[in-house]
C-alpha cells in the first residue's frame, strides 16, 4: 500500500468536508459536469469577465463609489442612533449569525461545506453585519444586496429543496429566505432614511455587477474544479429543466447560464426598485423625512 505524503492528506481531507456530501445528495457530478463542454464553459466566461471589466471602467465606478461614501458618512453623522432600534437591530442581526451558525452545522454533518458560499448563505451574513453596522459598511450593504435578493425569491418560487433532510433543516431553509426577503425593507428605513436617500441605479449596477462576476469566477472555478453544482453553473436545476422545453432554443444560446444572466438583470433591476418604491412610500406616509439624494 502506498503511504500518502502530507499536502495529498491535507488535500484529500478538504476535499472530503468540502464536497463529499453534496455528490452523495447529487448536486453535481459526472452527468451534470456533462452539460456543457469545456469550451462553452470558457469562451461564455471570459466574454461575461470582459464585459464586466468593460463596464466597470466606462461607468466609472470608483469615481461614483467615493462620492457614495463620503455622501453616506455625512448623512450618517446627522443622524443620531435610536436606542431602541439599536436594540432591534442587535437582536435581529444575532438571529442571522445563529442561523448561519446552524447552517454551518449543517453542511458540516453531511461533509458539503463548499455549499456556505452559496448567494442565500452569504446573504443572511452580510445582513447580519449590516444590522451589526452603525457606519458605512452597513448602509452600503443594504444598497447593494438588493439585487441578490432575485436568487433568494426564485429559491422560493422555484424550490429545490432535495436533500433537506436534517431536523428542522427544512424549516430552516423557509425562515431563512422568508427572513432574507424583509429585512432589506428595514436596511433601508433605518436611521431616519440614509440608505434610501443614498440609492441610485449606480446601486444596483454595483449589486448586479457583484453578482455577473462572482457566477462567472469564483462559482464557474468552483464548480468545475470540484466536480459540485453550487450555484447552478455546471448544470441546469430539476426546476429550470421543466421550463427550458417551453422556450425557443435560440434563448439558451450560447447556454442557459446566459438566458439566466439576462433574467437576473431584468428581475434583479425591478426588485431592487420596488423595495425603494415600497421604502419611498413609507417615508412619504411618516411625512417625507429627509430629501433623497440626487441620483447618478
Amino acid at each position: 500500500m502506498i503511504e500518502k505524503s502530507i499536502p495529498e492528506l491535507v488535500l484529500s481531507g478538504l476535499h472530503k468536508i468540502l464536497v463529499t456530501g453534496a455528490l452523495s445528495k447529487g448536486w453535481g457530478g459526472p452527468a451534470c459536469r456533462a452539460a456543457l463542454d469545456m469550451k462553452t464553459h470558457m469562451t461564455e466566461s471570459f466574454v461575461w469577465l470582459t464585459l464586466a471589466i468593460v463596464a466597470y471602467f466606462a461607468y466609472g465606478v470608483s469615481k461614483k463609489y467615493k462620492s457614495l461614501i463620503k455622501n453616506i458618512q455625512i448623512d450618517l453623522s446627522k443622524t443620531p442612533i435610536n436606542s431602541i432600534a439599536r436594540v432591534f437591530e442587535l437582536v435581529v442581526g444575532t438571529i442571522h449569525f445563529m442561523m448561519f451558525a446552524q447552517i454551518i452545522y449543517y453542511k458540516a454533518n453531511i461533509l458539503s461545506m463548499i455549499n456556505m458560499i452559496q448567494p442565500c448563505h452569504v446573504i443572511l451574513l452580510l445582513q447580519g453585519i449590516a444590522l451589526y453596522s452603525t457606519g458605512t459598511t452597513g448602509v452600503i450593504i443594504s444598497l447593494c444586496v438588493l439585487p441578490a435578493l432575485t436568487g433568494t425569491l426564485l429559491a422560493m418560487l422555484f424550490p429545490d429543496t432535495g436533500g433537506l433532510d436534517q431536523p428542522f433543516e427544512m424549516e430552516s431553509y423557509w425562515i431563512q429566505h422568508y427572513l432574507i426577503q424583509a429585512v432589506p425593507l428595514y436596511l433601508l428605513i433605518r436611521r431616519d432614511f440614509v440608505a434610501l436617500k443614498n440609492s441610485s441605479f449606480f446601486n444596483i449596477f454595483c449589486g448586479l455587477w457583484i453578482l455577473l462576476v462572482l457566477h462567472f469566477s469564483l462559482y464557474e472555478w468552483v464548480d468545475l474544479a470540484l466536480n459540485v453544482n453550487v450555484e447552478f453553473m455546471l448544470c441546469p436545476t430539476a426546476a429550470m429543466l421543466h421550463i427550458f422545453p417551453l422556450v425557443p432554443t435560440w434563448v439558451l444560446w450560447p447556454s442557459y447560464r446566459s438566458t439566466l444572466t439576462y433574467v437576473v438583470f431584468i428581475v434583479g433591476t425591478l426588485i431592487s426598485y420596488s423595495y425603494v418604491a415600497l421604502a419611498a412610500a413609507i417615508r412619504l406616509a411618516m411625512g417625507g423625512a429627509g430629501a433623497k439624494r440626487k441620483t447618478m
